[in-house]
């Protein structure tokens, strides 16, 4: 659970802190058991004329990244060394 914990912390300081513009996000769900495998969607809101151009993802220690579903136009890089989604 702390590492779940951690793990959602980072995300929404991620996005609730942006550099450029503002923007939130939704995830689901919105809390995960240890040891479980989970799938979780974030959504992004677009309400100005821009769109999302890039979203990053920290991803805290203990926990793991897996995969991302395929969504058309976009692309995901996942950077180990770092332990980021782009």
């Amino acid at each position: 659970m702390k590492a779940f914990a951690i793990f959602f912390t980072i995300l929404l300081m991620i996005f609730a802190v942006p550099k450029v513009v503002s923007a939130h996000i939704t995830v689901k769900p919105e809390s995960s058991v240890v040891g479980s495998y989970e799938t979780y969607t974030m959504k992004v809101p677009v309400e100005k004329e821009s769109n999302t151009t890039k979203i990053v993802l920290k991803i805290p220690d203990g926990a793991t990244y897996e995969s991302v579903e395929p969504v058309l136009g976009f692309q995901a890089t996942f950077d180990s060394a770092k332990n980021v989604l782009i």
